[in-house]
């Protein structure tokens, strides 16, 4: 179904035909039975916006953790980096930039050129708000990324929220990076497994 919407949407160049498939859509996937004994593994995308936004730079690392059975949210969407530099985002669980530079200024205090300082307070509320694990995309030698990684490093000990560095460019193999990801998804399951299993037995 989501593919099927997707193509339709490609398809689609009027806006009062994206309205009404934007009403389909809704009662579409309301009707999709649901179950609440699935608790998925939920990650955090951060890092460089176009590395997070583009599935062809990233290898489409949303849909693969999503055949994975993980729950995936980016901290940057399209829509959310249009809204951002208009400083007018602040909706569902969305950080506005005031509230992101207030929670990232203890470790981070200015934006040091890309979306490290966003990142960083992104990768906090993660952990503030029971997320298993963070995954952190950069283009190879990218400055503010790469200078931002002892943060990343120091939230994730401080926190107790596992946190994977990915890092692409042109050399960077699917299979090797499909690897990590896969066997990071593998650690998260076992903390959280091993977490419950010392809650039950309190």
């Amino acid at each position: 179904m989501l593919h099927e919407y997707l193509r339709k949407i490609d398809r689609e160049y009027r806006v009062c035909g994206l309205k009404r498939m934007r009403k389909q859509i809704r009662e579409d996937f309301h009707d999709i039975e649901k179950t609440d004994a699935l608790r998925p593994i939920r990650i955090v995308l951060v890092g460089e916006s176009y590395c997070v936004i583009e599935p062809f730079v990233n290898f489409d690392i949303i849909e693969y953790l999503g055949n994975l059975g993980v729950h995936v949210e980016p901290f940057l969407t399209a829509h959310r980096w249009l809204f951002y530099h208009a400083m007018r985002i602040n909706e569902d669980r969305n950080l506005s930039r005031k509230e992101a530079k207030a929670m990232a200024r203890p470790f981070w205090g200015y934006n040091a050129g890309g979306e490290d300082q966003l990142s960083i307070a992104y990768t906090i509320n993660a952990a503030r708000t029971g997320f298993d694990g963070v995954i952190h995309l950069m283009p190879f030698s990218c400055m503010p990324e790469t200078a931002a990684l002892p943060v990343f490093e120091r939230i994730s000990k401080l926190y107790d929220i596992p946190f994977l560095n990915l890092s692409l460019d042109e050399h960077t193999s699917p299979t090797g990076l499909r690897t990590r990801i896969e066997a990071f998804v593998d650690l998260l399951s076992h903390r959280r497994n091993k977490t419950m299993k010392i809650t039950e037995r309190n």
